[in-house]
């Protein structure tokens, strides 16, 4: 099993960390967590680029394909706010890179009629089961918040302004 590295920064501590990890740890993963919206740029140039003195060629120091020729998974305007040291995870503020699972995700779903009609349901005598899936998701995402935050709401559909009184 590789090991799995988190290197927090884009500058040059971090890139000489990532690239340093990398010479010795070649199978590994490394993921790279930056506030900046950019790859690594030259900060003393870039006022001298600002100026027009300077080309761009000299402020940029990486492109996005220069992490992927290095197996780097870089990740730009993400801030880290706590990092697990045990499962090398770190959790951000936003949901943007997480991994939700999704109906691909199922490997084999057997579908079934059962033979009922039940005329006090609806008009038509069916039941639908699949909405039963749907019972425990705002129960899940109210316990996410309780456990993001630490505030409990019991109150759907569960807003940002509810969070922010609580």
């Amino acid at each position: 099993m590789s090991r799995r590295y988190i290197v927090l920064g884009n500058g040059i501590a971090g890139q000489t960390c990532a690239e340093e990890l990398r010479k010795i740890d070649p199978e590994s993963s490394i993921v790279m967590i930056a506030a900046e919206r950019h790859p690594l740029y030259n900060r003393v140039a870039l006022p001298r680029y600002l100026r027009g003195q300077v080309r761009e060629e000299k402020v940029l120091m990486r492109t996005v394909a220069d992490y992927e020729k290095r197996a780097l998974e870089i990740h730009f305007e993400t801030w880290a706010t706590e990092i697990d040291p045990q499962r090398a995870r770190y959790v951000n503020d936003n949901l943007a890179d997480y991994s939700v699972p999704v109906n691909a995700d199922i490997k084999e779903l057997e579908v079934i009629l059962v033979p009922e009609e039940d005329h006090d349901v609806n008009p038509a005598g069916v039941k639908g089961l699949g909405e039963l899936a749907n019972v425990g998701t705002a129960a899940a995402i109210a316990n996410a918040v309780y456990h993001a935050t630490g505030k409990r709401l019991r109150k759907l559909p569960i807003r940002i302004e509810d969070v922010l009184t609580a």
